[in-house]
């Protein structure tokens, strides 16, 4: 609360306040539960290895540093909680980690892109501990505990210190090029949340869209290929076309096998001799774990 008006009580407020908690401690959950194996000193990669989503998370995450810095330093504790509970939900849970299962639950578990999202993991959960600690003592000293261990890491959280961007997070047209994918994101969910209610599709990944469009939205589809627009959507597939107007979007439900593994309809499912329920990605990883020793042969 904003110390400086009249405090308003009532349990629906501390009932949102509780679903608030439960969003960031969620949040850290998530983070936590899949940097499992992940060592710092061993597996961190440097910002210009990151994926290209991964340096936009870090680039945004370092204006959040910046606001809660600034938000302390001028007692405004409340916004120490809005910038947070924004960034929880609206950044990471409904966009970022959204994005990101994928990659963290299908790929190599040392492959680089789960590598690169587990890197922004770690620092995420690392310095968002260290800023919030002086609000949520108890769950920041439980997730300093359950990091991954490194060298310089401090007994407590208490004793880390205020954490701090990097300068080399800020990307200001990187943020100017995800903030754009993000409308364009949204025109889409909105086509695939009427075809769910209608109940032509369960889930977004039963889907393939096509997108038409032209000037600067055409460019901006293009640079990220359309197997990166159907990540970035969560479907099946992506098609873009050029058009004359602005962006239209349309979908349809895919008429390919599906993946059990990644869900995914398409991708070369049956293509693989030795495994031809899966999709080439799924069969190549499942391959590979066997070779590594990771799974048995009759998996």
């Amino acid at each position: 609360e904003d110390y400086r008006s009249d405090i308003v009580f009532s349990q629906d407020i501390i009932k949102s306040l509780v679903e608030s908690y439960r969003k960031i401690r969620n949040t850290f959950r998530f983070m936590l539960g899949n940097l499992h194996g992940f060592a710092p000193e061993r597996d961190e990669l440097p910002r210009s290895e990151l994926t290209e989503l991964d340096r936009w998370m870090l680039s945004r995450f370092g204006k959040y540093l910046a606001r809660i810095d600034r938000a302390y330093d001028e007692y405004d504790f409340h916004h120490v909680f809005h910038h947070t509970i924004e960034l929880a939900t609206v950044d990471l849970s409904a966009f970022y980690f959204d994005i990101l299962k994928d990659r963290l639950y299908c790929e190599p578990a040392r492959g680089i892109v789960r590598r690169s999202a587990q890197t922004v993991l770690h620092i995420l959960a690392r310095d968002m501990a260290r800023v919030l600690s002086p609000v949520l003592s108890f769950t920041a000293e439980e997730v300093w505990r359950h990091l991954p261990s490194w060298s310089g890491k401090a007994e407590s959280v208490f004793l880390a210190g205020f954490a701090k961007a990097s300068d080399g997070w800020a990307d200001d047209a990187l943020t100017e090029k995800w903030e754009s994918l993000r409308d364009v994101r949204r025109a889409v969910t909105k086509v695939l949340e009427g075809m769910r209610k209608d109940g032509i599709i369960g889930n977004s990944l039963d889907a393939v869209v096509g997108l038409k469009a032209g000037g600067a939205i055409l460019a901006l589809l293009k640079s990220v290929g359309e197997e990166g627009l159907a990540d970035i959507f969560l479907t099946s597939g992506a098609k873009v076309v050029k058009g004359d107007g602005e962006l239209v979007v349309a979908a349809s439900k895919s008429e390919e096998g599906k993946c059990p593994r990644c869900w995914r309809f398409g991708h070369g499912v049956g293509s693989d001799p030795t495994r031809p329920e899966l999709c080439a990605r799924c069969a190549g990883v499942i391959r590979g774990m066997i070779a590594a020793g990771e799974i048995a042969e009759g998996i």
